[in-house]
């Protein structure tokens, strides 16, 4: 028998099958989760383990530190790999044991009906530069001064598609910038962009970029 070739053009879920009931039936079901989770975003139901730093009008954020349990961790990990969908990058920004990392990973989960719809991961970094858009759009190659601090950085920022332009991962990454006691203007931001990503780090620092 010929075997059944699945491929979805929402979720872009893409597998070849055996052309046996049992088995179409398997896939479809895996199809059925995988979509869900690209739609409407990962399952984030209650835990008791929940670190909540904000909840207001239904948006909640929770924090994940390399201190959480490790439900919490592979919760998050995979977010991060549902944010990783749709990007060029080989590897997702946060993985449950990155624990002992100088740059102690702190993500942060904005959930709407317990469907996690945005994702956020600070890492310290030093080296940073501050240039304008400009500057970082040309490519251009002149020397920059390094700022000497240690700071926050954004490693990894990402919505839900059907969330965008909603005002929630600004919010989200207002409640990380008071977590952290930094000032959104004085983020780092981590390059290669995404183009939500470049799009969303020019309208948070107009001028500059760090």
């Amino acid at each position: 028998m010929t075997d059944v070739e699945f491929f979805c053009e929402t979720c872009h879920f893409f597998d070849i099958v055996g052309n046996h009931d049992d088995e179409i039936a398997y896939h479809k079901k895996l199809h059925r989760k995988y979509h869900d989770n690209y739609v409407n975003g990962v399952k984030a139901t209650p835990l008791k383990s929940d670190k909540v730093i904000s909840e207001l009008d239904g948006f909640r954020v929770i924090l994940v530190s390399p201190r959480s349990t490790l439900s919490q961790r592979k919760r998050a990990e995979r977010i991060a790999l549902r944010g990783k969908m749709g990007t060029d990058f080989d590897f997702a920004s946060y993985h449950a044991n990155d624990l002992k990392h100088e740059d102690y990973p702190l993500v942060f989960i904005g959930i709407i009906n317990d469907r996690a719809i945005s994702f956020l991961v600070l890492r310290k970094t030093t080296g940073t530069a501050k240039v304008t858009w400009q500057h970082y759009d040309k490519e251009a190659t002149e020397p920059i001064p390094s700022l000497p601090d240690v700071r926050w950085g954004i490693s990894m920022v990402w919505t839900l598609e059907n969330k965008r332009r909603k005002g929630y991962v600004k919010q989200l990454i207002g409640m990380a910038s008071k977590y952290v006691e930094q000032d959104i203007s004085e983020l780092a931001w981590f390059a290669p962009f995404t183009d939500f990503g470049h799009s969303l780090a020019k309208a948070i620092s107009r001028n500059e970029v760090i």
